[in-house]
This record gives structure tokens, sequence and C-alpha cells, in this order.
């Protein structure tokens, strides 16, 4: 269709009616942001962070929830990480006793203190994986970053793409 100039068929046409539906409709949003929320307000100062979205919103969220002083102990729970096509994902889970101390710790703001500011170039060759320029480096202390990726197949020893840590001071 596209080819000969024609706009396409919306093949789930339904689908996304009732989905309008649904997003016009405030109980639904209540019901959303009742069970979906935890995190969101720290999430929103966050650019797209691609595999590492679904790990900072559970630290956002846990944070959240421990600030708020919320019992969500021994509370079922469904995370939703969402992605382009099958790269979505919905992950049950029940926060145990005692996940308020490792929720004290997060501190998320301090995750976004010290920015690196990418130009367009700069992002698009970090996306591409062209850019090999550590942007970040005089800003790194007191955590782990990759030091290098393996590259060896010898018949006695293999790390092809196996990431090797290191810890920074």
């Amino acid at each position: 269709m596209i080819e000969s100039g024609q706009e396409p068929k919306d093949v789930f046409g339904a689908t996304n009616k009732v989905a309008k539906a649904l997003r016009a409709d405030k109980e639904f949003s209540a019901l959303l942001s009742a069970k979906l929320s935890l995190g969101s307000p720290a999430m929103s100062n966050f650019g797209n962070l691609y595999t590492a979205s679904l790990p900072c919103w559970i630290a956002a969220g846990f944070e959240e929830a421990y600030t708020r002083k919320l019992d969500i102990t021994n509370h079922p729970m469904v995370i939703v990480g969402y992605g382009s096509g099958d790269a979505s994902e919905s992950i049950p889970m029940i926060p145990v006793k005692g996940w308020e101390t490792a929720a004290s710790k997060i501190n998320v703001s301090a995750a976004l203190e010290n920015p690196v500011n990418l130009t367009r170039e700069q992002y698009e060759g970090l996306h591409s994986g062209s850019m090999k320029e550590d942007l970040a480096a005089g800003k790194r202390k007191k955590e782990f970053v990759v030091g290098h990726v393996g590259s060896r197949n010898e018949a006695s020893f293999q790390d092809i793409g196996i990431e090797y840590y290191q810890f920074l001071q």
C-alpha cells in the first residue's frame, strides 16, 4: 500500500479504538495512575535508557516507595518494561522484607548529577556504536565501568564479547 502511495490500513483498528476509549476514561486513568505510577516523577528526568530503562525504573519506584513510606513488603506487583516489538516485558515480583534498607541507598537524584550533554553527532555515534570515546571519562569515580571487551578466540581460551569490569576510584 505505502509503495503505491496509499495510506496503510490500520490492521489493529478495533484494538486502537478500545485503547483510545480507555485513555479517555477517567476511571481507567486513575487505575493506571494508582498501579503504574511508582517511580514516574524521577523517570521523567531521564532520556531514553534503552536496556537500562527497566532497572532504572525499578530503582526509582523502590526509592519513591521508601520515601513515601509505602508498605509494599510481600505485595505482588508486575513490573512492565516497554520496548519495540518483542522487547516489551511484564515480570511479576514481590518485594521482600528488608527492601527498605536497599531502597534507602539508591538516591536516583545523584545519578542525574554531572550530566553529559551530547551533540546529535555524539548521540548517533554512541547509538550506532561507531563512537568509542568515553565522553564521561573525567566525571567517573567510585563506579564500575567496562574496562574492555574480550576478543580472544584461541583453542585454550575464548572470551569474545565478554565484558571485563574495572572499578574507578
